[in-house]
């Protein structure tokens, strides 16, 4: 098998672990949020980001033998630049995830797509091609019949996803600046490092103390399988293995071509949220879902994007993953 075959296949079944973040996410988050109890509705998701994120970075750690010597303090000032922007984006994301369906969300999130290249022309004034500007309407009219009035209008769901494909594309471009020098795995490693601290911040003022040190709290929460095996996966699979699939296998793919495949991620979430009855998809929303990918997919093939870092693309990890741009998975990977 060719080498660029073999990036193929790989990247492929990576958007679809990548896509199935935003279904676990959001199963996992409400699963904390219950498991927390009366007053606790925020604080669900902090929890599950904190723990997925601290997992991640002692896995990766492990994985990659990367003791405390590693990192050098330029890559904690790089990562903890680049954690910032992500840690927003992955909060709001994941309060979306809680409030909107997991396909509406991935496919609104992956609106990053054609953000990047207005943020990039507002900070840069690199003037974006003819086509990533046809690209962008296709997207405001697909993300018009995902949030019209024929769907109820856009919800706190909705309106969070957007913001949250805005900050990742911010985050895109914060990527390119500061991993020109190299040192993509350290920088990565420390990011997600600092994300988890960052996550774990707000925890105490959600009066989170309280309820994580009482055992009925995590037995209430681990008895759920979207906790027990949901987080596990979400930080070893779709976060380590992602990356490490993406720093083997994308350099042996031109950049479109990858480009073209982290389109696909949406379509993922979209089929395994389905699968598992957590979408009614009229015919309005189907074609706004086609029309944002049409918009992503014109726009990544027309636009000379950012240089993408081996180490992974948002919300992946992801919810992204995260999907490309973000240094935990795709921007759109929760």
């Amino acid at each position: 098998m060719s080498p660029e075959r073999a990036g193929t296949i790989a990247l492929l079944a990576t958007t679809i672990v990548w896509g199935s973040t935003f279904l676990f996410m959001r199963e996992a988050s409400i699963a904390f949020r219950d498991a927390a109890g009366p007053g606790g509705e925020y604080l669900g998701a902090m929890v599950c980001l904190a723990t997925r994120f601290a997992l991640a970075f002692a896995a990766g750690c492990l994985l990659f033998r990367m003791g405390p010597r590693a990192f050098t303090r330029g890559d904690w000032v790089k990562g903890g630049a680049m954690a910032a922007p992500m840690v927003a984006g992955f909060v709001l994301q994941t309060y979306a995830l809680e409030r909107t369906t997991p396909a509406v969300c991935a496919f609104l999130t992956s609106l990053y797509v054609v953000f990047t290249p207005i943020l990039d022309y507002a900070v840069r004034r690199r003037l974006p091609k003819g086509r990533v500007v046809a690209g962008i309407w296709f997207a405001v009219a697909g993300t018009y019949l995902l949030t019209g009035p024929g769907t109820g209008g856009a919800g706190p769901g909705e309106i969070l996803s957007v913001v949250s494909a805005a900050i990742f594309a911010g985050h895109i471009l914060l990527i390119d600046a500061l991993t020109r020098g190299g040192r993509e795995l350290e920088l990565t490693m420390t990011t997600i490092g600092v994300a988890a601290v960052l996550f774990s911040a707000p925890i105490p003022f959600l009066g989170g103390v309280g309820r994580l040190a009482q055992a009925d709290f995590w037995r209430t929460a681990l008895a759920d399988p979207w906790v027990s095996a949901g987080v596990p996966y979400l930080a070893l699979v779709a976060t380590i293995v992602g990356l490490g699939i993406v720093n083997r296998f994308q350099k042996a793919l031109d950049p479109t071509r990858a480009a073209v495949i982290y389109t696909i991620e949406p379509i993922w979430a979209f089929a395994i949220s389905a699968a598992a009855g957590r979408e009614v998809a009229s015919a309005g929303i189907l074609t706004g879902m086609g029309l944002i990918l049409a918009g992503n997919l014109w726009s990544e093939v027309g636009f000379p994007r950012p240089r993408r870092p081996t180490g992974g693309s948002t919300p992946g990890l992801g919810p992204g993953s995260t999907g490309a741009g973000s240094s935990a998975g795709s921007p759109g990977t929760p």
